[in-house]
Parts: C-alpha cells; structure tokens; sequence
C-alpha cells in the first residue's frame, strides 16, 4: 500500500506517519533519517519512507505547495502522472493532503488543487492538530465567560462549548469549503497530535 502525504513543513505529517509505524512502544523505521529529514523539512518525493515491521505500506512525501508553489505543484503531478503507468503495487493508492487546523481560511493551493487533481488515487484531506485549535477556542470561552477555574462544573462546560467551536469551524472553515471544491477529496478528517489513529473522526462522502 503506498500514499503519498503531501504538507507544509511543520503541519504534523511526521506524527501521523510516526503513529503508523509505531509498533510496541518503539518507533522501527527502517529510513529514521528520512523522517528527520522531513523533521527538518527536507524533502524528496521519489524516495520511500518504509518501517521494518510493516513493510507493506510505503509512504512518499511532499512538501506541499509552499506559498502556491508551481514548481512543487508540477512535481506532484508528474509524480502521480508516472506512478499511475506502473505497476499496482508501485502506484500511489491514496494521497493524504495535510492542512494544519487554524484560523486561516483555505489557501490558493488548496483551492487549485482540489479544482484540477484528476488522478486515480482518491484523496483524504486531513486537518491536523486539531486539539491546537480546539484549545484556541476553550481560550476565547474563557475570556466570555465568568468561571471559577477549581470547579470542575465549570471546566466541563467550558469544554464542552469550546467543542462546539472547534467543530463549527472545522465544518464551516475546512470541510464545507473543501467538499464544495470541483475536484472534492473523498474524505475530509481531522487529527489531535496526541491522538492515535483509531480515534480519528472522519466525514466519509461517498
């Protein structure tokens, strides 16, 4: 299974990849210094990143469209455009397009990516670190609200208003936007940095 996870330096796809290949408690990953070189946002996306342990699923990065770029937008392309004439197991089976949950509206690179991609592999955006943006919002409630921080009454509520939020502007800041696109992912999800994979929630579209 290969995907290719594509991102700005910095919005989390080193944790979502480190989840995944995270086996026992110890991260087994054959090519570590791959992923430091993601770390420290060096990139090269024909290079496999694979895990000793689940060799079976094989990841390629990129760094995404910096600023709009249209060099690394044409080198996305013709990635995929190549890969798509291999054979199965060398093709890209899913591209994950990692956006970085904050007050920002979707970017131009966004929006031309998901206007013109009309590749095979189906595309799941992912909003990343999303308790970054949740804790945002429990911020804003506090700063409305009269509450007295040792009563746990109190924290809860303010918790569960700063949800409420969180998940208004995920849906009308990302997914809404992002489905709307002509060229929609198939799924729009978001991730907390501390979460693990099984506790992402996802809004399946098909």
């Amino acid at each position: 299974f290969r995907a290719l996870v594509i991102g700005k330096t910095g919005c989390g796809k080193t944790t979502i990849l480190e989840k995944i290949w995270w086996i026992d408690g110890t991260s087994l990953l054959i090519q570590i210094h791959c992923i430091s070189d993601i770390w420290r946002g060096i990139h090269e996306i024909e290079r496999e990143l694979v895990a000793d342990g689940n060799n079976r699923f094989v990841a390629h990065d990129s760094q995404g469209f910096e600023g709009g770029s249209t060099r690394e937008y044409q080198i996305v392309q013709e990635f995929l455009r190549k890969r798509e004439r291999m054979p199965r197991d060398e093709r890209v089976h899913v591209i994950w397009y990692c956006l970085q949950a904050s007050s920002r509206p979707i970017q131009i690179a966004e929006q031309r990516f998901f206007s013109e991609y009309s590749g095979q592999a189906p595309v799941i955006a992912i909003l990343t670190k999303f308790d970054i943006l949740l804790d945002e919002c429990q911020q804003e409630v506090e700063e409305t609200m009269d509450f007295d921080p040792d009563d746990e009454e109190d924290e809860d509520q303010i918790l569960a208003a700063a949800s409420i939020i969180a998940e208004r502007k995920f849906q009308e800041g990302y997914r809404d936007p992002l489905m709307g696109m002509p060229r929609p992912p198939h799924a729009v999800i978001r991730v907390a940095n501390g979460g693990s994979l099984s506790y992402y929630m996802g809004v399946n579209v098909d």
